[in-house]
């Protein structure tokens, strides 16, 4: 039998969280940022727990005069510094109730943010991991917060929005555009059934986008919120479509040292002879990486490069986002994205493109 996961945001103030943990299968509690606080989300994790719904934590810009819907210039440190406290208290409070906190998904501007900035959401979700390895990620299909959870390793979950406009590059049309919410129930469901069997989302524009999303979000803040999830769900199972909780998927990721002359393996790639240096050298038009970090081996990529990688410095306010908490380094190729693990982080990465 076909399945589907229904998860809703909780703990927001909205007075809708018991009627949708009725219908739900998920629930992303908001833990202290843009909203919630320690006796909404004790009472909302003893629900869950009560009624079989898997709890995720939903951390977001600590602003809630905003709701965190805005985009907030500050030092990564102290971004990520609201991040961890958030999910300390919600996963202090999960431990006490006796609830295994299963994910994590990101909030309003956040969320957007990491969906269309990939260095910045490997930094996310570095330091995510890195409070706890097995925290998956619940992440927008398609987006930049697939590609960054696949390069940290963190199991994911795809998700897609049953009320929000989509782009023709499938991220979220601006919530401060016409059409950006859909409000007509009958389009909703539509939506929800034709991503439960075909896999597929129709973006604003008329176009089909491919998605293997296994799981929608339905809002606790949309008017009529409650109503349609319990449409949504009675449409979805009299297809014959079970509501589950989906179940993470985990990136392969692979790391061997290799024989004694330095070849090894990361990720399936070829790792070169060690050599001294850390630069970018050309080789048969193919992308070397050295670092110190891994006793100068070098870190051939097949990948013939279509455009010019510009030069970047781990300690740039951009790749930062990518190194200051974590114990992942990644190289984005016009290609796709690589990564292998290391033991440090401080490095720096230069590039050029062959000719």
């Amino acid at each position: 039998m076909t399945s589907i996961d229904l998860n809703a945001d909780s703990g927001e103030g909205m007075g809708t969280d018991e009627d949708l943990l009725a219908i739900v299968s998920s629930a992303s509690i908001a833990c202290g940022g843009h909203a919630g606080d320690a006796p909404t989300i004790r009472h909302i994790l003893k629900i869950c727990k009560g009624r079989g719904v898997r709890a995720g934590a939903h951390p977001g810009y600590a602003d809630p005069k905003r709701f965190g819907r805005f985009r907030i210039v500050m030092p990564l440190d102290q971004l990520l510094g609201q991040i961890r406290s958030q999910l300390f208290l919600v996963r202090f409070i999960a431990d006490e109730v006796g609830v295994p906190l299963s994910y994590v998904k990101l909030h309003g501007a956040l969320a957007n943010q990491t969906a269309e900035e990939l260095a910045f959401a490997v930094g996310i979700f570095s330091t995510i991991q890195a409070m706890n390895p097995k925290m998956a990620v619940l992440a927008l299909d398609n987006s930049q917060q697939v590609r960054a959870a696949k390069a940290v390793g963190m199991p994911l979950i795809r998700e897609a929005y049953a009320d929000r406009a989509y782009t023709a590059e499938g991220l979220l049309v601006p919530r401060n555009q016409e059409g950006a919410v859909l409000h007509d129930i009958d389009a909703v469901i539509e939506r929800c059934l034709r991503l439960a069997q075909k896999g597929e989302l129709v973006a604003i524009d008329g176009t089909v986008l491919k998605s293997s999303a296994r799981s929608i979000c339905l809002h606790g803040d949309t008017p009529g919120a409650v109503d349609l999830a319990r449409e949504v769900r009675d449409a979805l199972e009299g297809e014959g479509i079970e509501i589950a909780a989906a179940p993470p998927s985990r990136p392969p990721h692979k790391f061997t040292t290799g024989p004694p002359d330095g070849r090894g393996e990361i990720g399936g790639m070829p790792l070169g002879r060690k050599t001294r240096g850390s630069s970018w050298p050309k080789s048969d038009g193919r992308y070397s990486w050295r670092s110190s970090v891994l006793s100068n081996t070098s870190l051939a990529v097949p990948e013939k490069a279509t455009s010019p990688v510009s030069r970047i410095t781990a300690r740039s306010a951009s790749l930062r986002a990518a190194t200051a908490f974590c114990s992942t380094m990644m190289v984005v190729m016009p290609s796709g994205l690589i990564e292998c693990r290391m033991r440090s982080i401080s490095c720096t990465i230069t590039g050029a493109s062959p000719s």
